[in-house]
């Protein structure tokens, strides 16, 4: 039994199609069948870039599963199944309104907890004195650290914690907050 995400990733490029990747979380194991599967069905839908499948403490992909997230100021490259917002409209929406109405300025320390590959933390960033970004996903560190470095966003750091131990470290370091984005 498997349960697909569909995401729509900005093209590349304006003169090419709107690709799709499809993500799929798997409540069983990897079966042999599904490599066939995933390659004919990848095959027969151009459209769709890339395929993911993944469970627990296993993934496999197939095609372009990269997936470019518009953030309104900054073009995010996500890979990896890494999570993103599938709504490309709501996404831009969610950013612009959490940089408006959380006042944020050029000496304001943010902590973002939960975040991610970078989807509010380089808008946000942008603004700031400093963005601390907590995250658990590995992966989603390293899609935000390559994020900021392309858009050059200097003043973002994002450290692989669970939120518990990030904020213990954080306090234990000193550091607080004046916006904390949870």
């Amino acid at each position: 039994v498997t349960q697909m995400e569909l995401t729509i990733s900005e093209p590349q490029d304006v003169t090419k199609e709107t690709p799709i990747v499809c993500v799929g979380d798997a409540l069983g194991m990897f079966q042999g069948e599904d490599d066939l599967t995933c390659r004919q069905f990848l095959a027969s839908h151009p459209s769709v870039a890339g395929v993911m499948l993944r469970g627990r403490g296993w993934s496999h992909a197939w095609g372009n599963t990269a997936v470019r997230v518009n953030t309104g100021a900054h073009t995010l490259i996500v890979q990896d199944g890494v999570f993103t917002q599938v709504n490309p409209a709501a996404n831009q929406l969610l950013v612009s309104s959490l940089v408006q109405l959380s006042g944020v300025n050029y000496t304001d320390r943010i902590i973002e907890l939960y975040s991610g590959a970078g989807n509010f933390s380089l808008p946000l960033a942008r603004r700031a004195h400093v963005l601390i970004g907590v995250e658990q996903n590995g992966k989603a560190v390293l899609a935000a650290r390559a994020n900021a470095e392309r858009a050059g966003v200097k003043n973002a750091q994002f450290r692989q914690a669970t939120v518990q131990t990030g904020v213990r470290e954080l306090l234990k370091q000193g550091l607080q907050g004046d916006i904390v984005v949870l």
